[in-house]
């Protein structure tokens, strides 16, 4: 893992819910931003 992202998980000033929920609303922009690239039909008007 990048220095830079293990610094990231490894503060220990953030809480792992914290951490969790981020990775959680990353995911799901990445799975929306995937399926919009998949269907032309559900990608947002331009």
């Amino acid at each position: 893992m990048p220095p830079r992202i293990r610094a990231r998980f490894e503060a220990p000033d953030e809480p792992l819910e914290a951490l969790i929920d981020h990775a959680d609303r990353a995911f799901i922009r990445a799975g929306m931003a995937g399926r919009n690239r998949a269907d032309p039909e559900q990608a947002p008007a331009p």
